[in-house]
């Protein structure tokens, strides 16, 4: 009886060891779906400020038919966690997984709340911004008038150079609870990167890499961004949509109900 409370004892102790420097995962852990279709791959960008997520982002691009889907999901949306047993927000997911496993950490947990089949993923810190984006000669972004007037610009700006990029995404204006700078900008440049010729592409996407925490290696890069050059049908899609929304604050959401939209937007 000594015996088996010792081992349990020690189990525990192994436990509370690992979880102390947060959840660990690994790639065979993340619950990828089986119900969809394989031909759409799906892949997780995330932007990190500090030690939160930003920015929530999934590229769902369909190798058959070239179609290509943005999927935006708000970081305020409230998700569950087993290893915790409890809610947090998606924004807090990341920081709660150890050092190699943030990014899988939101995977799972997006896999699960959207019944997907997310196995890579990208996370960047936002102060990598400036020079990425100088990298690619400046982000093709037109401000309003207010913003322009908010960030110290001229009237008729229409690309914003790395610091002004990254000052943009920071940028907070009365009415912005909806906005997300981030992933207009994560956008812009994803298309214009996409946009260039192979070797630019590669160069440009193994800079990108080599800034980011991620699983992603740049042959696959390489594919996914001559899919999204390719593809004829580009689709935004942000959730959870209005209808789904159960509670306002915290933010919470129907899962059935995004996971039926992703199906209309992605997969039909």
């Amino acid at each position: 009886m000594k015996k088996i409370a010792w081992i349990c004892v020690f189990v525990l102790l192994i436990i509370g060891s690992a979880m102390a420097d947060g959840i660990r995962l690994k790639n065979r852990d993340l619950e990828v779906s089986k119900n969809r279709n394989k031909a759409v791959t799906n892949v997780l960008f995330l932007m990190q400020e500090e030690d939160r997520t930003q920015m929530v982002a999934i590229a769902s691009l369909n190798t058959a038919s070239g179609k290509a889907v943005m999927v935006s999901v708000d970081p305020r949306l409230m998700v569950e966690i087993p290893e915790i047993s409890g809610e947090v927000p998606l924004s807090d997911v990341y920081s709660l997984g150890d050092k190699r496993s943030g990014g899988l950490l939101v995977a799972r947990t997006l896999n699960r709340l959207l019944d997907l089949n997310i196995s890579m993923y990208l996370s960047m810190k936002m102060s990598m911004i400036p020079e990425i984006v100088d990298e690619v000669g400046g982000v093709w972004i037109t401000p309003t008038a207010e913003e322009n007037q908010a960030l110290g610009l001229e009237a008729d700006t229409w690309a914003l150079s790395g610091e002004e990029a990254l000052a943009y995404m920071r940028l907070s204006l009365p009415g912005d609870e909806d906005r997300n700078r981030s992933y207009e900008v994560i956008l812009q440049l994803l298309r214009q990167i996409a946009g260039q010729d192979l070797m630019s592409m590669m160069g440009a996407g193994q800079k990108l890499l080599s800034s980011m925490d991620t699983n992603v290696k740049i042959m696959s890069a390489v594919t996914l961004g001559s899919s999204l050059k390719s593809g004829e049908h580009h689709t935004d899609l942000f959730l959870p949509q209005a209808e789904a929304v159960l509670e306002a604050d915290p933010l919470r959401a129907d899962a059935a109900q995004m996971q039926q939209k992703l199906t209309e937007v992605i997969y039909e």
